[in-house]
C-alpha cells in the first residue's frame, strides 16, 4: 500500500549519472527526446545539450512511460494487475495494459518528470464492482465494436473529469509516495491555458472548457509546488515570451520552437537542482556556534538512526542547553534581581532541535545520547552513496565539509 506520510525534499546532484524517468506524453516527448516532426528531426534533446555543455563528463539514461491521471498512477505503482476480464475483451490491448504495468520502482532513479495534462485532459471510468480506475483510449466509441462498448458500458461507470480538489488530494499523494521510494527530485510540465480555437470573452454558464481548467490546474500546482517543494516548468509562461499564439497550434500542441524552449527550461531547472554538480561523498555533522556565549549542551534525543537517509529539513538531534550565565547577563545592572533570578532558574535549560538543511546518509554517530559536547565536536558522519566502507578514515573525516544545519528554540523549559 502507499504510504502517506510526510517527506522533505530529495536527494540531488553529485553523480557521473543522471537518471530520468518520464511519466509523460507528447509534450515531455517532443521536448526532451528526438522525434520526427514535419518530416525532419528535432536538432537537439536533452540527452545532446547535456553532452554538448558538459563535455561528455555526465551521462544521462532516461525511460519513459505514458503518464496517467494521479490517481490512476497510485493504482498502478500499488500494483493493481490488468484483470483478466479486460484482457479477454480484447480492448486496445497495449494501452490498456500500460494502465496496470510501470517500471518506474525498479530502479534508482534521480529525477521523475510529470505532466499536468492527463489531469486536465482524461476522462477516467471506474469499474463497477472491483473499483478500479481505467482510461479508454481517445475514440473508444469508434474504435470498439457495439459488443465490446455494451460490455464497457455495462461493467464500467463513468468517474467523469477530475475536480482541482481532487486534484490536490491524489497529486499530494502521489508526489510523497515518490520522494519517499525513490528519493527522487519531481519536476511537472504545466500546460497553456491558451486554446487558438476558444474565442469565449464571456464565461456566464460556458462549459468547462479545457482552456478554463488549464488555467485552474495551473493555479493549483503553484500551489502544490510552495506546499511540497516540486519544481514547475511553466510552459504558460514560455510561450508568452516566445509570442503566444505562433507557437500554439492547437490545445496542449506547441511548435517545435516550443518544445525545444521547454525542453531547455526543464535542463535548466535540472541544473539548478545540482545533478551536474560534483558533490561531496562525505560530510561531517559538528555542533553549530548557536549564539556568541554558547559553549556546549547535552543531545537528549536523535531523530535519525545510522544507515537512515537524512533529507532537507528533516530532525537531527535535541539538544539541551544550560543557561545559567545567560540569565545572569541578561540581569546584569539589576543585583537587587539577580539572587532571585539565579534562584528560580538553578533546574532551567534551553532546548533546541537541530534540523537538516543537506541531505545524505547517517553513517555513524559519534555522541550518544545524554553526552555533553561542545562547539565543533564531531556528532556524526553522514555520506553521499549508502554504501560506503563501515571503516571510516579519520583523516576523510577531518577533511570534510561540515553538513549543514538549522537550529531552532523550541518553547518551554525543563
Amino acid at each position: 500500500m502507499i504510504v502517506e506520510e510526510r517527506v522533505s525534499q530529495p536527494k540531488v546532484g553529485g553523480g557521473q549519472t543522471v537518471r530520468l524517468f518520464l511519466k509523460g506524453n507528447e509534450d515531455l516527448v517532443a521536448s526532451l527526446l528526438a522525434r520526427p516532426e514535419g518530416g525532419t528531426v528535432l536538432d537537439h534533446a536533452f540527452r545532446d545539450w547535456v553532452g554538448e555543455k558538459y563535455d561528455g563528463t555526465v551521462a544521462v539514461q532516461i525511460t519513459h512511460e505514458p503518464c496517467w491521471r494521479a490517481d490512476l498512477l497510485l493504482q498502478q505503482l500499488e500494483g493493481v494487475s490488468l484483470p483478466d476480464e479486460l484482457r479477454q475483451q480484447g480492448l486496445d490491448d497495449d494501452f490498456i495494459a500500460a494502465q496496470f504495468q510501470s517500471r518506474l520502482l525498479e530502479g534508482p532513479v534521480d529525477v521523475v518528470a510529470l505532466s499536468l495534462q492527463p489531469e486536465i485532459a482524461h476522462e477516467l471510468w471506474q469499474h463497477r464492482q472491483a473499483g478500479y480506475l481505467l482510461y479508454p483510449p481517445p475514440g473508444w466509441e469508434q474504435r470498439w465494436s457495439p459488443a465490446q462498448r455494451r460490455w464497457f458500458q455495462e461493467q464500467f461507470t463513468p468517474r467523469g473529469h477530475i475536480t482541482v480538489a481532487e486534484f490536490r488530494q491524489s497529486f499530494t499523494r502521489l508526489v510523497r509516495y515518490l520522494k519517499d521510494e525513490l528519493k527522487a527530485q519531481v519536476i511537472v510540465y504545466g500546460c497553456a491555458s491558451f486554446d487558438p480555437d476558444d474565442t469565449s470573452h464571456n464565461y456566464y454558464q460556458v462549459a468547462d472548457t479545457l482552456a478554463l481548467r488549464a488555467h485552474r490546474f495551473n493555479l493549483a500546482l503553484i500551489e502544490l509546488s510552495r506546499q511540497e517543494g516540486i519544481s514547475l516548468v511553466d510552459v504558460d509562461r514560455l510561450l508568452a515570451e516566445l509570442g503566444g499564439r505562433a507557437h500554439v497550434r492547437r490545445v496542449f500542441e506547441y511548435s517545435p520552437e516550443a518544445y525545444q524552449a521547454i525542453g531547455r527550461e526543464f535542463l535548466r531547472i535540472v541544473e539548478d537542482s545540482g545533478f551536474f554538480e560534483q558533490q561531496a561523498l562525505l560530510w561531517k555533522l559538528v555542533l553549530p556556534q548557536l549564539e556568541r556565549q554558547f559553549q556546549g549542551g547535552s543531545i537528549i534525543r536523535w531523530h535519525k538512526q545510522e544507515g537512515e537517509w537524512v533529507s532537507i529539513g528533516d530532525n537531527l538531534f535535541d539538544l539541551r542547553v544550560e543557561e545559567f550565565k545567560r540569565l545572569k547577563r541578561l540581569n546584569a545592572g539589576q543585583p537587587e534581581k539577580l539572587q532571585a533570578a539565579e534562584t528560580n532558574t538553578r533546574d532551567w535549560a534551553w532546548l533546541v532541535r537541530v534540523v537538516s538543511a543537506n541531505e545524505g546518509f547517517l553513517r555513524k554517530k559519534y555522541v550518544a545520547e545524554e553526552a555533553y559536547c561542545t562547539v565543533e565536536d564531531l556528532l556524526a558522519v553522514l555520506s553521499a552513496k549508502e554504501a560506503e566502507p563501515a571503516e571510516l578514515d579519520e583523516q576523510a573525516v577531518a577533511a570534510a565539509p561540515s553538513f549543514r544545519v538549522v537550529a531552532n528554540s523550541l518553547e518551554g523549559s525543563i
